[in-house]
C-alpha cells in the first residue's frame, strides 16, 4: 500500500491518495478538488479512484466531489446520505470495509456529531479537521473543541500511541504525542492535564 500527500496550494490543505503499490483502483481521502498536480498524481501511478472519504464534508471538499466525479466513478463516503446530487454511503457507527482492496476502519465521532468521521487504515488515522498537531476542531468554538476532544479520545482508546495522525491541516503527528502534549486531547479526570489548564 502507498499514501500520497496531495497539498492544495489554494489554502494549504491536505488531500490523501491510498492506493496499491503497483496499479489498480485507489481512494482519495478528503478531496479539494481535482487539479493538475492530483490527477498527475492519480494517473502516473495508473491508479482509478473508486472511492473517495469525507471525514466532515464542507464547502471545500464537496467541491472537490463534484470536479472529482466528472473524471473517475467514485463511490461517496461520509457521514451524510447525499452530497450535491450524489448519494453518499453514510455510517452511524464503528464500521469495518474493504474499499478498493484497501481495508479500513470508519470511526464516527458520535459524542460529537454523527456527521464527522475518521478513518482508520493500519497504523494510519485520517482526521480531517478534527485533530492534527496540538490542535482540536481547528477553527471551531471553544465548547465545540471540548466536545470534539472528548469524542476523540472516547473513539480513540483503544488505539496505540504509534497510531499516525494525518490530518486535513498542518503536519502529521501521533496519538502518543498528542496524548501526552496536546491539553485539549488529555483526560480532564488526569490531575497533571488539570494542573496544567490552572
Amino acid at each position: 500500500m502507498k499514501v500520497f500527500i496531495h497539498n492544495s496550494r489554494v489554502d494549504y490543505a491536505h488531500s490523501y491518495l491510498v492506493g496499491p503499490d503497483g496499479p489498480g483502483d485507489a481512494l482519495l481521502i478528503d478531496p479539494l478538488g481535482l487539479d493538475v498536480p492530483l490527477l498527475e498524481m492519480i494517473e502516473n501511478n495508473r491508479y482509478y479512484v473508486r472511492a473517495v472519504l469525507l471525514t466532515s464534508p464542507n464547502s471545500r471538499t464537496v467541491e472537490g466531489v463534484r470536479s472529482l466525479k466528472r473524471v473517475y466513478d467514485a463511490e461517496v463516503y461520509s457521514g451524510y446520505p447525499r452530497i450535491l446530487s450524489f448519494a453518499s454511503h453514510s455510517f452511524e457507527r464503528t464500521q469495518y470495509l474493504n474499499l478498493a482492496g484497501i481495508e479500513l476502519q470508519v470511526v464516527p465521532l458520535e459524542q460529537y456529531s454523527r456527521f464527522s468521521l475518521l478513518y482508520r487504515i493500519g497504523n494510519l488515522l485520517f482526521t480531517g479537521t478534527m485533530l492534527s498537531a496540538g490542535l482540536v476542531g481547528e477553527g471551531h468554538p471553544e465548547v465545540e473543541r471540548l466536545l470534539i476532544a472528548a469524542a476523540l479520545r472516547e473513539a480513540t482508546a483503544s488505539f496505540a500511541d504509534t497510531t499516525e495522525i494525518l490530518p486535513m491541516t498542518g503536519p502529521p503527528s501521533t496519538l502518543g504525542a498528542e496524548r501526552r502534549f496536546n491539553s485539549e486531547l488529555k483526560n480532564p479526570d488526569d490531575p497533571e492535564w488539570c494542573a496544567r489548564r490552572e
